[in-house]
């Protein structure tokens, strides 16, 4: 596989995300979205969340070249920043490299979450359709369908996902 191993993103990282989060949403969602949907959504998915980048609950993964590959984190906070189920930790922004996935990237950056969130009861996350597959795989089960709505009014079909701990 040749990458290092997830570390803590920095400010530094977000140009290789955003490049990451284009390559990888733009791609693995395809066959689960209407393509007049991901045409307006994903500018909004590859936009960079400061805070989250910032928290030291983000990690990126890199390959050999210095390529960003993976990245994920957590937080306890829900996404858009409601107030989450106390004890109940949410994962954040994932995404693998379409010609990367499979590997054990993303079980490698959750594995990193699961051991930074001390003392969580629980996780939780809003997985897109495309990576349902990859949340079970990791035991977690699904809550049922849910609409996250994304900048003022697009509403993008999503799964309200759980893994208790």
């Amino acid at each position: 596989m040749n990458c290092a191993l997830p570390r803590r993103a920095v400010a530094a990282d977000a140009d290789r995300l955003a490049a990451l989060y284009a390559r990888a949403y733009g791609a693995l969602l395809a066959p689960y979205y209407d393509a007049d949907l991901l045409a307006e959504a994903l500018p909004l998915l590859c936009r960079i969340n400061p805070a989250l980048l910032e928290s030291g609950r983000y990690f990126v993964i890199s390959d050999q070249t210095g390529e960003t590959i993976g990245a994920g984190g957590w937080s306890w906070e829900r996404p858009g920043g409601e107030d989450g189920t106390p004890g109940h930790a949410h994962l954040r922004h994932f995404a693998v490299d379409p010609a990367r996935t499979r590997l054990g990237l993303g079980r490698g950056l959750f594995e990193c979450c699961l051991q930074d969130a001390t003392g969580a009861r629980a996780i939780e996350c809003f997985s897109t359709y495309a990576a349902e597959s990859f949340y079970r795989a990791l035991g977690f089960t699904t809550l049922g369908p849910m609409d996250v709505t994304m900048g003022r009014k697009l509403v993008f079909p999503s799964l309200h996902m759980i893994r208790m701990l």
